[in-house]
């Protein structure tokens, strides 16, 4: 149950920061959302994908390492979740 309720949080505080139509995502609360949903995978037995929300979470702590609580949109998410391997050293 605490699981579902953060994950409510996570959709709640990005619906409240839309910009432009596109949802405004704080960068921590998404790594967080991405571990919180590897722990419930683990607890599933799916190791697989539980590994990809891990590296996804990674990709995102890399990428944003200088300030994970600025927001960003929720595509430009997507795409650094999806950037296996591709993380400059210039990210922001």
């Amino acid at each position: 149950m605490a699981y579902q309720s953060f994950i409510v949080q996570v959709v709640t505080a990005a619906r409240n920061n839309r910009k432009g139509g596109n949802m405004q995502v704080e960068v921590r609360m998404a790594i967080m959302s991405h571990l919180s949903d590897a722990q419930e995978l683990i607890q599933l037995g799916d190791k697989q994908r539980a590994n990809e929300e891990i590296n996804y979470a990674e990709r995102m702590m890399n990428h944003y390492r200088k300030d994970i609580t600025q927001y960003v949109e929720e595509d430009e998410l997507t795409k650094v979740c999806l950037n296996r391997g591709n993380e400059s050293a210039a990210s922001i």
